[in-house]
């Protein structure tokens, strides 16, 4: 067992990211050490303020056969569950990940079954996360598993566009992905644009390394594109795939301050990630409404009017 994890990711921290990756698969190989590498990143998410968080996890990453991955899921899951317990204004849940660039469709076939049959346990939706330089015919392989998660009313995620626009496409139309990960490279397409606005396809972004390397590009011209996302009225989320090395705090941060984001664009950003989770609607209203309170509260305590937080929409002029 980890007895200074904090330590120990700190040294994780100085090491390049593919062996990062390596490393962190090869310690969380038992289900004491998933435990509580759950129960970490929980609280640090907790303590950093987060209300609400969905736990990616590919159990294929941590057991080489089907009867170890369950175990592993179900070791993950009671943690969740333990800690929502004991925490009133906090709820998690869990996202089973496919990686589209190194899993074949059995195993995604697989991971969508146990999403379908943990759903009322824990698991909220399924993610597919794709390389960098995936192409759109990267989604044939997967037809029948998307069929079938989209026939179990099953949220789906995908991370797309990170070169080519049309992957996004691709997860929207074959994928029936409900969000979009990863999206450096909308900006390419307006017309791409002016679909996602219309749809109110949410997008999930933070600012990165690799966000940074891939719209260096528009930067000279019109500025971060998330902030032309949501001139053009695209629903952004603020994600953090690395809640224990850049708090999510961190990452709100950073995008109010390159966007240069008013109060209630600030707003409407965070009310987002509760507008677009994968809780069931029940869930959801819940959420919003005990965020409206808060977001009134913090309004009036600091002298803002026009009713801003209320409505989470810009002024009149």
């Amino acid at each position: 067992a980890m007895t200074d994890i904090d330590a120990f990711c700190a040294q994780l921290r100085t090491l390049p990211s593919t062996m990062y990756k390596k490393v962190g698969k090869a310690t969380l190989c038992s289900l004491t050490a998933m435990a509580e590498a759950t129960r970490a990143v929980l609280e640090a998410s907790c303590n950093d303020g987060v209300q609400y968080i969905e736990l990616s996890f590919r159990p294929q990453s941590h057991s080489r056969n089907r009867e170890g991955r369950v175990a592993m899921l179900k070791a993950v899951l009671k943690q969740v569950e333990e800690f929502n317990a004991v925490h009133e204004n906090f709820h998690a849940s869990v996202v089973l990940c496919v990686s589209i660039s190194k899993d074949d469709p059995v195993v995604a076939m697989e991971v969508a079954e146990q999403a379908v049959h943990y759903q009322e346990q824990g698991v909220c939706g399924v993610g597919f996360y794709g390389s960098k330089d995936m192409e759109v015919s990267a989604f044939h392989y997967f037809h029948s598993v998307f069929e079938y998660l989209t026939g179990n009313y099953i949220p789906v995620a995908i991370h797309a566009g990170h070169r080519d626009p049309a992957t996004v496409l691709a997860a929207l139309h074959q994928g029936g992905a409900s969000r979009i990960s990863g999206a450096f490279m909308v900006h390419n397409s307006p017309r791409l644009m002016n679909f996602l606005a219309a749809h109110s396809v949410p997008l999930e972004m933070a600012i990165t390394d690799l966000f940074d390397e891939r719209a260096k590009s528009s930067y000279q011209i019109y500025g971060s594109p998330i902030r032309l996302y949501l001139d053009m009225g695209i629903p952004v989320t603020v994600c953090s795939f690395h809640t224990r090395s850049v708090p999510l705090s961190q990452r709100i941060h950073d995008v109010a301050k390159q966007c240069h984001l008013e109060i209630w664009e600030l707003l409407d950003v965070l009310f987002n990630g509760f507008r677009f989770n994968f809780q069931p609607m029940s869930k959801r209203l819940e959420m919003v409404s005990r965020v409206r309170r808060e977001a009134i509260a913090v309004a009036q305590a600091a002298n803002i009017g026009c009713g801003v937080p209320i409505l989470f929409t810009p002024p009149s002029p």
